[in-house]
């Protein structure tokens, strides 16, 4: 399995976490490293997106500084 196909697949499960999930530190964590997988894929664009709906979602959240 390729990196690509992890990241993939990490995205999928944070995704399905977080809806699953009515803890707001595990749903902005998975938003979080959701939005840093498309960063280190080099998907800007959509790394961008995430992390501004990270930010809006969570603006006081501690990970926002690193957003």
């Amino acid at each position: 399995m390729d990196k690509l196909q992890s990241r993939s697949g990490l995205r999928a499960t944070a995704d399905l976490l977080a809806s699953l999930s009515g803890d707001n530190e595990t749903i902005a964590s998975s938003k979080f490293n959701i939005a840093k997988s498309y960063y280190d894929e080099k998907a800007f664009e959509e790394s961008r997106t995430s992390l501004r709906d990270f930010i809006q979602r969570f603006p006081g959240h501690g990970l926002s500084g690193q957003a």
